[in-house]
């Protein structure tokens, strides 16, 4: 079974898109076939995250989970390494990735740091 960003982006979030997967082009991307030509900016996960019907997340957010948000983009082991670090942040401190992503989503650096 091949790994779909998709199926990433559902790790991130905590759910399932309600987008059906003959709806967005995001659904059938691979993890390795994205992964060989790209690197995911803000703007790149943002649009992922819209085109499944996601909340997008703030600058912060990605900063604090992936590594600094710049237009270059982090790659794919350090997105891997941030998303495990989100998933186990999340579980530890508010019990599931959905209520988690829900509550750091859209906080700036100061809030997220208070927060946790």
């Amino acid at each position: 079974m091949v790994r779909t960003m998709r199926a990433e982006i559902a790790r991130l979030t905590g759910h399932e898109s309600s987008v059906k997967r003959e709806q967005c082009a995001v659904g059938e991307v691979s993890v390795s076939g994205y992964w060989a030509t790209h690197r995911m900016s803000l703007n790149q996960l943002n649009e992922m995250l819209l085109s499944l019907a996601y909340e997008t997340i703030s600058p912060a957010f990605f900063s604090s989970f992936f590594g600094k948000a710049s237009t270059a983009g982090v790659g794919r082991s350090q997105f891997e390494y941030g998303l495990r670090y989100f998933e186990q942040i999340a579980l530890l401190k508010y019990g599931n990735v959905k209520f988690g992503f829900k509550t750091l989503a859209k906080k700036n650096a100061k809030e997220i740091k208070q927060e946790l």
